[in-house]
């Protein structure tokens, strides 16, 4: 699967991400990242290292259909509470 990511704002960043699988268009989704996520989540990557790393890790605990189309990086946190220790796995 394919993970397509563009910058469209910055502080707060927010990305337009898609995701591909061969000519199949699986979901299209817009994510912002403050700068306050991303000093605790980025690790010293680009942000949009950050964003695909986030859908890694969402896609190992979902489908593409299930995931929100909008939503920022602390909501993830709601669903799971595991995400700001698990990250660092999918860069």
């Amino acid at each position: 699967m394919e993970i397509v990511i563009e910058q469209i704002e910055e502080e707060p960043w927010e990305f337009a991400v898609g995701l591909r699988e061969a000519d199949e268009n699986l979901g299209d989704f817009q994510v912002t990242m403050s700068e306050e996520e991303y000093a605790a989540f980025g690790q010293g990557g680009e942000p949009s290292a950050v964003i695909e790393a986030t859908f890694r890790f969402l896609l190992d605990r979902e489908e593409p259909e299930s995931i929100s189309d909008r939503f920022g990086l602390r909501d993830i946190l709601q669903y799971y509470p595991e995400y700001t220790t698990q990250l660092e796995n999918y860069f």
